[in-house]
């Protein structure tokens, strides 16, 4: 989907993709071959242009010549054949594969995982492009629900380079970085049930008893009284509407941050014990919760996107003008006035530290890993959803009366019934929400602020760090 396409393979074929190696050197040279760059080139091989079909090729060829399990290659071929931006989009792979300039060919003669390739090279062109993958999910109890998934920032699946020189200035030009994707994404969710469920309305039941005596206290609006009256000319009743939209429609923006890696020092005087100190990072993620139109939830996965989100409905205030003469009422259509709804605007902090390996492997052989991450963010989102908030708006900021601005200051001095309605809300969201959250981060392989760091260290020729 990232690639604009639909791809159904087997999931042997993928499994075989996952548990392929492919040599970077071989990759390379095979990419040189592609794109017309002279054999042993290998910083113009990373800075050349090259179309996603030809640096998909490049990784059936190094396959070919390196061998790999059975269905890797079908994998390939699939994406080329099933994939809109295979011969339009033009990428440079050293964009998600760093090598320091001048990298002798003894450093870069180190496997990699052939799906976190792929992964990488897929993520890059959807970075490049307006195309987003959409993903229907289907959840018992919930009327429809998609997907929509864009890379803003692709992976650096792999860094090889000098740490000495790395460890002189981490953040300059012979820095050794690597970084996940940062992935924003937005859930679209039709809950049809909500309507039904006696919990919500008695809690918004409870919340609103207080806020309706108030305007009758304040406003001595009791309407049989009203009714009975002998003469009302222009009187305005007021009228409470549960759940006014059925099915109600929810939007949940995801943002991910990236989590990354860098090297900032190294230790080589002891063959026998060799250290890599690598800094790590993980970076904020961000959820919301709300309603955006549906035309409009395409704009949440742009960069710097202020399309504002408004609560969920639970609670219409209705007014309408009445006419009670000699005991006839007559009265105008109901209006609607305000709205009272939840909303949530939740961020998780960035969470920084070190590790250091000891005795990491040789470049040539399998990495050692180390798992980093911030703090369990999405386990449940009871806990997330501790930022709801119940938020009461006015449709009207000209409105001849003030029953709207009234009703959000007695909801927001209700404090306990507030506390009630929102507990009922989030048992009520978080079954419901929580398989969608974890089809997305676990089946799609997201994880919000963490990430599993590999190294490996040839004192001679240099170090990796790969995801």
């Amino acid at each position: 989907g990232l690639l604009g396409g639909n791809l159904t393979l087997s999931a042997g074929s993928w499994d075989g993709l996952a548990k392929s190696n492919i040599n970077l050197l071989s990759y390379l040279d095979a990419l040189a071959v592609r794109t017309g760059v002279a054999a042993g080139q290998y910083d113009a091989v990373l800075k050349s242009n090259a179309t996603v079909g030809q640096l998909l090729n490049a990784g059936i060829d190094a396959l070919n010549k390196d061998g790999s399990v059975d269905g890797a290659i079908a994998v390939l071929q699939g994406l080329i054949g099933a994939s809109a931006n295979v011969s339009s989009l033009t990428l440079q792979l050293g964009q998600v594969l760093g090598v320091q300039t001048g990298t002798p060919a003894a450093g870069l003669n180190a496997s990699l995982q052939a799906f976190q390739l792929i992964q990488g090279i897929v993520q890059l062109a959807n970075s490049h492009s307006a195309i987003f993958a959409s993903v229907p999910i289907t959840v018992p109890g919930i009327a429809s629900a998609s997907l929509k998934l864009k890379i803003i920032e692709p992976a650096q699946i792999s860094a090889i380079g000098n740490p000495v020189l790395a460890k002189l200035n981490p953040d300059g030009p012979n820095r050794i970085y690597v970084q996940t994707a940062q992935v924003r994404t937005v859930l679209s969710i039709d809950l049809p049930i909500l309507s039904t469920i006696s919990d919500l309305l008695n809690a918004v039941t409870n919340l609103l008893a207080p806020v309706t005596g108030i305007l009758n206290s304040v406003l001595s609006l009791n309407l049989q009284a009203l009714v009975g009256n002998i003469l009302c000319l222009g009187c305005t009743q007021t009228g409470l509407v549960l759940i006014p939209e059925n099915p109600v429609h929810a939007t949940i923006n995801l943002n991910v941050g990236a989590a990354s890696a860098k090297v900032t020092d190294v230790d080589c005087t002891a063959s026998a014990n060799t250290t890599l100190t690598v800094a790590n990072t993980t970076s904020v993620a961000e959820i919301k919760i709300g309603q955006v139109a549906a035309s409009a939830e395409s704009t949440l996965l742009s960069p710097g996107s202020t399309t504002a989100f408004t609560p969920i409905p639970l609670l219409d205030i209705q007014t309408r003008k009445c006419t009670t003469i000699l005991g006839l009422t007559g009265c105008d259509p109901w209006s609607p006035y305000s709205r009272t709804g939840i909303a949530a605007n939740t961020s998780i902090a960035t969470t920084v530290s070190s590790y250091t390996y000891r005795n990491p492997p040789n470049i040539n052989q399998q990495p050692i890993y180390h798992s980093v991450s911030g703090s369990d963010i999405v386990s449940s989102l009871n806990t997330t959803l501790s930022g709801l908030q119940l938020q009461t708006y006015q449709y009207s900021s000209t409105a001849t009366n003030h029953f709207g601005a009234l009703i959000g200051t007695a909801t927001q001095l209700v404090q306990t019934a507030v506390s009630a309605a929102q507990a009922v809300v989030k048992n009520l969201l978080s079954p419901l929400l929580d398989p969608i959250v974890n089809l997305l981060l676990n089946t799609l392989g997201i994880q919000l602020a963490q990430a599993d760091i590999g190294a490996r260290l040839t004192c001679s020729s240099g170090v990796e760090l790969v995801y």
